[in-house]
């Protein structure tokens, strides 16, 4: 008997296993439903326990890859149809082995839109720090094509977000720990996210006001010489990389639960949109407890004085530790901005301007 045909088959996979049961269990499964389990699934799927990037990767054909190729080519045509005159209207259809991100970044980027624009632009109204400051102000198509981009483009920057820690960092992590903090009650856990993520994001972002090749970066989003709701969304592509990335970084060495994170980023979605609203709110019982607007305008502020303070973008007691709270009392700034005003308007001139001298 030959040596193959005593060869004994190998043993089922813990997939196969699970599939076997499944269908044992259910009946037949749909092809959609077998091939989802084997690409996807969170202990033995393809995609799911394998990197992206790395020598153990699968670079080709991994999904966040070849939708952020997708989305980077889109982008080129949209440039290359606007330059051309804008002419007759297109339909952009991506197809191909992605999870179909580029859809959800557009029915995200119109929903947000709404939800903010129906909440914030009532609110600015009735309550306007400002009360002259029009809806359609100086510099509002800018930071609405910076509200679009961070959208559409919401593929290229959570896999830019997410993989230096995953590639860096793994080393770091241990099950123990990622355990014990994911079994935590979900409001302990979102409140520990809200500290360690600003605790990062200060540094960071103090660093980004320091160092001056990040400044460059940074100084697209202190460019804004009228604060609302719309203005916190001017930032540079790589700003925005680096500083979710960085603070990325604790949140997954830690393992908070994903719900927990979810959470989290709702908040401070809203309150980041808040924080740069025309909105004079009486918030003096947080004003060392949560930023508020007051506090944050001042980080904006175009004051010598207000150079470099509050850097904090949810808990300003941080800024006060350290020593870089500023916040007079009953007082708003009178100017924002940058002295000189080097900044150009418009997304694509924003976007080239830090790497020109």
């Amino acid at each position: 008997m030959s040596a193959q045909s005593k060869r004994q088959p190998a043993p089922p996979t813990p997939l196969a296993k699970e599939l076997r049961e499944r269908i044992a269990r259910d009946g037949p499964i749909s092809v959609h439903d077998y091939m989802e389990t084997c690409l996807a699934d969170r202990r033995a799927g393809y995609y799911a326990t394998r990197q992206p990037i790395g020598r153990e990767g699968d670079f080709v054909t991994a999904p966040e890859i070849s939708q952020m190729f997708g989305e980077m080519i889109g982008l080129w045509l949209v440039e290359r149809w606007e330059r051309i005159g804008s002419p007759d209207p297109v339909i952009l259809v991506e197809l191909g082995p992605g999870r179909g991100t580029t859809a959800v970044g557009l029915d995200w980027f119109l929903l947000n839109l709404f939800v903010l624009a129906l909440l914030f632009v009532p609110v600015e109204r009735v309550i306007p720090r400002l009360p002259e400051q029009p809806i359609f102000r100086p510099g509002w198509t800018t930071d609405l094509m910076h509200f679009a981009m961070s959208h559409l483009m919401v593929q290229v920057t959570v896999v830019l977000t997410m993989l230096p820690a995953a590639l860096f960092f793994r080393w770091a992590t241990q099950p123990w720990l990622q355990d014990a903090v994911a079994a935590q009650p979900l409001p302990v856990q979102f409140v520990a996210i809200v500290l360690v993520a600003d605790f990062t994001q200060y540094w960071v972002h103090r660093a980004f006001h320091r160092v001056p090749w990040l400044w460059r970066l940074h100084a697209v989003h202190h460019s804004s010489q009228t604060l609302d709701w719309l203005a916190g969304s001017r930032l540079h592509l790589i700003d925005i990389v680096v500083t979710r990335g960085l603070s990325f970084v604790p949140l997954y060495v830690l393992g908070f639960a994903a719900p927990a994170i979810y959470a989290y980023l709702v908040f401070v979605s809203f309150l980041a949109v808040f924080i740069h609203a025309n909105v004079r709110a009486d918030l003096r019982a947080l004003d060392w407890v949560l930023v508020t607007p007051r506090f944050h305008h001042w980080h904006h502020g175009a004051h010598p004085e207000a150079v470099d303070k509050n850097f904090a973008v949810h808990l300003p007691w941080i800024d006060r530790l350290f020593g870089t709270a500023y916040l007079p009392s009953g007082r708003w700034p009178e100017a924002y901005g940058i002295a000189g005003h080097p900044v150009p308007e418009g997304y694509w001139r924003q976007l080239a301007w830090p790497f020109r001298r």
